[in-house]
């Protein structure tokens, strides 16, 4: 028996067994992307504001700069994983493994009704195997388990 999930590709519904392997190889080239940035460039993508760091230090209950230090980076950390991981996401798993088309600027510009303001540079077109497109907004990629997809063509 073939599982299928959302989304299809030139010869119908795409087997779940495929979808994880492509996932899984994605996230692998991922975590090295990941793991290159952080011991080769890390120090560069950091900004720190100092006259916030007296107020972090009180919020947080930090009694002395090596703790401001380990706080600091955590939340650096955290923020990269988690945008690069969302970047991910909308960048290579929609497209490559669901086959989804990215509503880029250029898209949406050429391909009315997707000019409107409504739709956004991370939104998908999800295709059926009834030939239609679903939209995937990004809302959906971006809050976990919203759906509010819709049948758009």
């Amino acid at each position: 028996m073939v599982v299928t999930v959302f989304g299809v590709d030139d010869q119908g519904p795409i087997p779940k067994e495929e979808v994880i392997d492509k996932v899984a190889s994605l996230t692998q080239w991922w975590l090295g992307q990941r793991y290159s940035k952080i011991s080769v460039h890390n120090a560069e993508t950091m900004a720190i504001n100092p006259f916030l760091m007296p107020l972090i230090m009180r919020l947080q209950s930090l009694g002395n700069l090596v703790g401001l230090a380990d706080f600091l980076l955590a939340a650096h950390l955290a923020n990269g994983h988690n945008t690069g991981f969302g970047k991910l996401i909308d960048e290579k798993v929609l497209p490559q493994v669901f086959k989804t088309k990215k509503l880029t600027s250029g898209f949406r510009n050429g391909t009315p009704p997707f000019g409107a303001a409504m739709f956004d540079e991370v939104d998908h077109l999800v295709p059926a195997a009834d030939g239609r497109f679903y939209l995937l907004p990004s809302q959906v990629v971006a809050t976990p388990w919203q759906s509010h997809s819709q049948t758009v063509m």
